[in-house]
Order: structure tokens, then sequence, then C-alpha cells
């Protein structure tokens, strides 16, 4: 998701930078970055996915204010993961209205470019409330 027009072609122009590097590397081979679509709203991202990454920095109070926004907007089943170090899914999740339980904790590998991701979860009902 970005701001404005003017992200837009910021993050395209990052995204063919990056399309380079990730092919030289054998990753993304059936990918191109023409296939990547910018919206301008939680919502607009949230329709028709199948998935939706979070990845707004460390701070557990705009961690559970994006995160419930997700929550809100995307259809059952749809599952979100949080791209957290040390806050907790379960943490990160008591915001969530909808379903907190599809709250999984996403971590990439370093260097970023690997094509290893670490998924794992927890219960909001292991956080007392």
């Amino acid at each position: 998701m970005v701001r404005n027009e003017h992200e837009a072609k910021l993050f395209a122009a990052a995204a063919s930078e990056a399309w380079v590097r990730l092919r030289a590397r054998g990753i993304a081979r059936e990918a191109a970055p023409t296939r990547i679509r910018h919206v301008f709203s939680i919502e607009e991202c949230c329709a028709g996915a199948v998935y939706v990454q979070e990845s707004v920095p460390e701070n557990l109070r705009l961690k559970q204010q994006v995160v419930a926004q997700i929550d809100a907007a995307c259809p059952r089943g749809v599952l979100i993961g949080t791209s957290s170090s040390f806050l907790s899914a379960s943490l990160i999740s008591l915001s969530c209205a909808v379903d907190p339980s599809r709250v999984v904790t996403v971590h990439p590998s370093l260097p970023a470019w690997d094509n290893f991701v670490e998924v794992f979860s927890s219960e909001p009902s292991h956080v007392a409330r």
C-alpha cells in the first residue's frame, strides 16, 4: 500500500532494481514487477486477497491498529502475517474483532532476498486480557 502516486513511482523503481538481483539469484523466475499493483487503502489492498502481510515498524500500538484494520477488511479465511522481531502475534492480534487466530508471525530470513520464511503462531487466549 502506498500513500500517493509519488510513492508508487519510488516503489516501482525500487522493485525493478530488486527484481534484477532476485532473477540473478534464481528467485522470482516466473514473477515480474509489472504484476505489482499499487493501492491507496487497506480495504483496497485486502479486496480479493488470500494472504496479507503487515510490515510496519516494531510498535505494538501501531501494529495492533494496522492489523485490526486488515482483520476488519479481509474476508474470513485470509491469513494475516505480521513481520515482527519481538512482539508476539497474540499481543498484536488482541485488537482484532473478526478473527484474531488468523494472525501469524512471518519472519523472513536474512539476507532479505533468501527464499526462506519462518512462520509461527500463538493464540490470543495465551495472553491475559
